[in-house]
């Protein structure tokens, strides 16, 4: 009888897609709580999870972000949960207190980070600014009440009181001639006008001449009620004698409290103030002059990203187009800035990032990029072709289920789908799971709550999901993407993946920590700060290292073999035992699976494992839940003998 010893190694990811008993060496049919390091074959033991806030917030978090800040300044962690956004310092430990409250609420929440501030978006509130530079121009350690504040301003509704008892000499209007009046008002920093809030014809007030004579006037104009409960100031625009809005300019600017301006011109006729001019958006739209206030209101969003120096955000109440900033002003969104993605569906957009010259749109049903946002120095501005589409089968199922990542080819856009994970460039996408059994490990109907994250530390995207049959993201997949790990061959890019991972991620995030990209994971009502520590403080179920190979048939299908002994070859962890398994599979026989949990993880080496077996095919595998360290399985070794060709007919 020949004998021989055979290399079994772990290094080509788990594989459900496919019957355990056509894998191929090194691919797994099982690789729960373990992970790939990068240019590493060895399946390693994940680490713990620490709680960021001992103390339980008061509601469950529905997202959370982490705001990094220039300057002197701590970075951020912010969570949105009810009516609350709450903040406390990035770290890997902390304690939250109140940002915001009294909002609506939404079930989700995202960020941007534009010139310093983070606009947060929930998608039913209007958006937030989150800042560290209150009003008096001083600088705070974290966003807070007196420095935070809605983005952008709402339009003017109220109408400002015009009347004749203002001070000054007054001018004189012909007959037949008129002015018109406007109020903007502002919120400033220090001398800095941030924001602006905007006028149409239907809050303006008219000054007109219809005695049949010259009339000398001394206009009052009374605000006396903002619209924007934020506002600081206020300012009056005016045109000159017979102009039209919005052609104007400022007459004054107050301070809040003060509730009139008096228009001051003297020279007949009311030629055009000689404050700054009024802001306005000019371009040239399919062959017409179209003119609209600059200061626009930004739309209510859940998604966005800076692209060509604009803010572009999502619009729920028109959920088919975005809407772009004016460049470098977050709060200025023109009214005709905007690009509108009509497909045959009832598609809504679901995410908007950035991916190095052009910005990805991801629908419910379809993915789409944008090269360039139309300016009005265009020659023509025009919206409708400079979107291009990309996938039209397997659009974003969520607000969370996207992210970029670079794995040394290029930035990649990657985003779950309804068939599985799908990475796209700016030509081409593909599915890089096909290795999973998607249908049977994800619960399709509540992959809207799925959340993707780049891992740029260890070279990985994590996917945080509801399995098959669950209620909620109690499990992760990690899909490692570090050229070692490529699965790919002829120009396709696969990752090999790992898990499930036992973890509770109704939200992530990367945080940097002095030089450190750590992920930090949002369950119910507490942060976790992901790879840290032996334990698991979520109350997750624990870490469950179990790892198994393919079916391994030692001397080919319908062969039969005897294992006479196996050794596993391990990373060192001193004074922890694993448990090693072999499964049995012949022809006709129940399988049969014996364990040995004695395995010694006291040095780095192969430690022999007490198991033999007989059979046509064999699993091997290591199981380990102690809370004790990592450590990582490199190889099986197995030695065994031919006992001939099967009898089985």
């Amino acid at each position: 009888m020949a004998r021989g010893i055979t290399t079994v190694p772990v290094d080509k990811g788990l594989v459900t897609s496919r019957d355990a008993s056509t894998l191929t060496k090194g691919e797994m049919s099982r690789a729960d709580d373990s992970y790939y390091e990068p240019n590493d074959p060895g399946l390693w033991k994940v680490n713990g999870r620490t709680q960021f806030n001992s103390t339980k917030e008061p509601g469950q978090i529905v997202g959370f972000r982490f705001l990094e800040f220039d300057g002197d300044v701590d970075d951020a962690f912010v969570l949105h949960f009810g009516q609350n956004y709450r903040v406390a310092s990035a770290g890997k430990t902390g304690s939250f207190a109140d940002l915001k409250s009294g909002l609506s609420g939404g079930e989700t929440m995202d960020s941007v980070h534009y010139n310093n501030s983070h606009f947060l978006l929930n998608g039913v509130d209007r958006n937030f600014t989150a800042t560290t530079v209150g009003s008096n121009g001083t600088t705070i350690s974290l966003p807070d009440s007196t420095s935070s504040y809605f983005h952008g301003m709402t339009a003017n509704t109220s109408i400002p009181v015009l009347s004749d008892d203002g001070l000054g000499a007054g001018f004189q209007l012909a007959d037949g001639n008129f002015v018109t009046y406007w109020v903007e008002e502002r919120y400033k920093v220090g001398d800095v006008i941030v924001k602006r809030s905007i006028a149409d014809t239907s809050t303006t007030v008219t000054l007109t001449n219809s005695t049949g004579g010259n009339v000398t006037y001394t206009p009052r104009i009374t605000h006396a009620t903002m619209d924007n409960a934020d506002a600081t100031h206020w300012a009056l625009y005016s045109t000159a004698g017979g102009g039209l809005f919005p052609t104007g300019a400022e007459i004054s600017e107050v301070a809040l409290g003060v509730t009139f301006i008096d228009d001051l011109r003297t020279t007949n006729g009311a030629p055009l103030p000689s404050g700054a001019t009024y802001e306005v958006w000019v371009a040239n739209i399919f062959g017409t002059t179209q003119v609209t206030p600059r200061w626009g209101p930004p739309p209510i969003a859940t998604t966005g990203d800076v692209f060509e120096d604009s803010l572009v955000l999502n619009d729920i109440s028109d959920p088919s187009l975005i809407k772009y900033s004016f460049p470098d002003s977050p709060h200025a969104f023109p009214a005709f800035n905007f690009i509108r993605f009509e497909t045959r569906e009832h598609d809504e957009v679901k995410v908007i990032r950035r991916m190095g010259s052009v910005i990805m749109i991801g629908l419910r049903n379809s993915l789409w990029m944008v090269r360039i946002l139309p300016r009005p120095e265009d020659a023509q501005f025009n919206t409708t072709r400079v979107k291009q589409q990309v996938e039209g089968a397997l659009g974003v199922v969520g607000t969370y289920a996207a992210t970029t990542f670079s794995y040394g080819q290029g930035l990649r856009f990657a985003y779950v789908s309804v068939g599985g994970v799908v990475v796209a460039n700016e030509a081409s996408w593909d599915v890089i799971d096909d290795d999973i059994d998607w249908r049977n490990t994800v619960e399709i109907d509540l992959l809207s709550s799925a959340v993707l994250k780049d891992n740029p530390k260890k070279y990985r995207l994590e996917l945080y999901y509801t399995p098959k049959g669950g209620t909620s993201n109690t499990e992760a997949l990690y899909y490692h993407y570090h050229p070692f790990h490529s699965k790919g061959g002829g120009g396709s890019f696969r990752a090999k993946v790992t898990g499930p991972i036992n973890v509770k991620g109704d939200d992530a995030d990367i945080a940097t920590l002095g030089t450190d990209k750590r992920m930090f994971t949002a369950s119910v009502a507490q942060l976790f700060l992901e790879d840290e520590g032996s334990g698991d403080e979520s109350s997750a179920g624990g870490i469950n290292y179990n790892i198994k190979t393919g079916d391994d048939f030692l001397y080919g299908i319908g062969g039969e073999g005897r294992v006479d002994t196996f050794w596993v070859h391990h990373d060192a962890n001193p004074d922890q035992f694993a448990t090693a398994t072999i499964t049995q599979r012949s022809g006709g026989d129940d399988d049969t699976t014996d364990n040995d949990p004695t395995l010694s993880l006291e040095r780095r080496e192969h430690t022999m494992a007490e198991l033999t077996g007989q059979a046509e095919a064999f699993q091997f595998g290591v199981e380990n839940s102690d809370s004790l360290g990592q450590f990582r399985v490199d190889y099986f070794v197995i030695k065994h003998t031919n006992l001939g060709e099967s009898t089985e007919e």
